[in-house]
């Protein structure tokens, strides 16, 4: 179903970045660093921002 949505997502939507925690921890370098996110913040383009397996970051705790 996340597939799915992650395709929809894509068609029409502008700058899309796509982060799964299981494998990219650093939001940072994984995030800002991406040319997306300069055109978004820039004011070129929308930003759909999908994060998958945010409660399994290490960091997140029980």
């Amino acid at each position: 179903m996340i597939d799915a949505y992650r395709e929809s997502a894509r068609v029409g939507a502008g700058e899309v970045v796509d982060l799964d925690f299981r494998v990219d921890h650093e939001l940072k370098e994984k995030l800002f660093a991406t040319r997306a996110f300069t055109r978004w913040s820039d004011g070129a383009s929308p930003l759909m921002l999908l994060i998958d397996s945010l409660d399994g970051h290490p960091l997140g705790g029980d």
